[in-house]
């Protein structure tokens, strides 16, 4: 082990559950001295529930106890199951896929056509999961692409971390610089009655910037890991990965198994054609998976019993990282419950309008980016928040849609970055990655995506971009 990873792992943050845990129970402390109010809410046209501006106010306080915090933590489960048993079902469907050896098969042949190729390898991928993000604004789809990016990575040298960051990297800067993000561009432009979709052409420019330099900080870290591989934070754990891989011995690619590859290629073009086209969620991409990872099972011969264990294994490997996103959620369900949630939002709201107006949009993206840590919901987040934006927008002379593009980068930068995400404990624990690591590896892309989303909200604030 080099001298730089023994320095590192000096430090080392509590387990994962411990860590949400923390989070949850100072949540609780702070419900007995955040004063409790709420925001009037009524139905908009697409029935949802939005808040009335200028409508806070005090109610009576209910802090939460200890027994009450503890609570939190199956509600949050109940509250965020659509994810959790997502998570399971495909950490499930993979493991019967694995099972096939398909997957290795096509790594080997993968890995022999792109030797020396890593670069554009990595450019293509990025700009493809960039631009899917920005059209469907779904960044579970990580949690697919992972599972498939990590035995490519380490059949070309690399390491986990940059199958992880591919995959993570490519969809945030998709999803904070979306076209058609219909959990937040759609929303909010519906709210602040906008046109559909309109402002695109400035969110072009900006969705190609971000995703720039999110590729070159990948390549950047390739070129130190390729450089000196000892100081990947995966490195022992990738070492016997890789090993594992060498020592298999792959089956021949016969009639069967590319029976199993068209399986799995339709299964994902079937994916992202429902989205696209029918607006699915983790549902329907739930149910894709039981029906690809059991078609494969038996076109590969395996037998039922066979592909229930392997979808048991499967399931196993996932535990954790499903547990997480139901315990990140179980922070916000205190917040709600002590009724102060509304009050946090309330307060950064009259910071914004104490600034000053050329600062205002940059403010805006401040007050956003402090809210997805405790709304971490990009649709929940925008309908909490746009209706009190919009006002405070129009006062300071920022347009409504700089005042989206805020929520958006506010929003969307932080979606890989907050520990009460769970979708991204699901997506680091896939490879290893313990959240302290990911931490200091993300935070100085961190500081120039913000840096850079802000620079471009003082440009559209400055050409009236409306």
């Amino acid at each position: 082990m080099s001298e730089l990873t023994r320095k590192k792992s000096r430090f080392s943050l509590p387990h994962v559950f411990a860590l949400l845990v923390i989070l949850i129970l100072l949540a609780a402390v702070a419900s007995w001295f955040v004063p409790a109010g709420e925001f009037d809410r009524v139905e908009n046209e697409d029935g949802r529930m939005v808040v009335v501006p200028g409508s806070y106010h005090h109610v009576e306080e209910n802090p939460v106890n200890l027994f009450e915090a503890v609570m939190a933590i199956p509600k949050g489960l109940v509250d965020s199951a659509l994810i959790v048993f997502a998570v399971f079902i495909i950490g499930g469907a993979f493991g019967i896929i694995e099972e096939t050896r398909i997957i290795s098969v096509l790594v080997d042949k993968a890995a022999k056509r792109l030797s020396g190729k890593e670069t554009l390898m990595i450019v293509l991928i990025m700009v493809g999961f960039s631009v899917i993000c920005a059209f469907i604004g779904l960044l579970e789809l990580s949690m697919f692409y992972i599972p498939i990016l990590i035995p490519i990575c380490l059949a070309l040298r690399l390491d986990s971390v940059t199958a992880v960051a591919i995959a993570l990297i490519s969809t945030a800067a998709g999803f904070a610089a979306a076209l058609t993000n219909p959990f937040t561009i759609a929303i909010a432009q519906d709210i602040g009655g906008l046109e559909l979709y309109s402002g695109m052409g400035y969110r072009s420019i900006v969705l190609a910037t971000i995703t720039a330099i999110g590729i070159l900080y990948v390549l950047n870290y390739v070129r130190k890991i390729k450089k000196n591989p000892e100081i990947s934070i995966t490195y022992e754990r990738d070492k016997i990965k890789r090993e594992e891989l060498r020592q298999m011995e792959l089956p021949e690619f016969n009639g069967r198994l590319k029976l199993v590859a068209a399986i799995v290629i339709l299964g994902f073009v079937t994916l992202i054609y429902g989205i696209v086209q029918y607006k699915w969620y983790l549902l329907e991409i739930s149910t894709v998976f039981i029906i690809t990872g059991v078609l494969a099972g038996l076109a590969a011969g395996l037998n039922i019993n066979t592909i229930c264990e392997k979808f048991v294994t499967g399931l196993k490997s996932f535990v954790i990282a499903a547990f997480a996103v139901g315990i990140a959620r179980a922070i916000t369900v205190v917040l709600e419950d002590a009724r102060i949630l509304d009050t946090v939002v309330y307060g950064l709201s009259n910071l914004v309008e104490t600034l000053p107006s050329s600062v205002s949009a940059v403010g805006m993206l401040i007050t956003q980016m402090l809210l997805n840590f405790l709304i971490p919901s990009g649709s929940g987040q925008t309908v909490a928040s746009m209706p009190i934006m919009f006002p405070l927008a129009d006062l300071t002379g920022v347009s409504r849609q700089t005042a989206i593009l805020a929520l958006q980068f506010g929003d969307g930068f932080s979606n890989i970055f907050y520990p009460t995400l769970g979708f991204l404990w699901a997506c680091i624990g896939m490879a290893g990655i313990k959240y302290e690591q990911w931490f200091r590896f993300i935070l100085p892309l961190m500081v120039i995506w913000y840096a850079t989303g802000a620079v471009f909200l003082v440009i559209a604030q400055a050409i009236g971009w409306s």
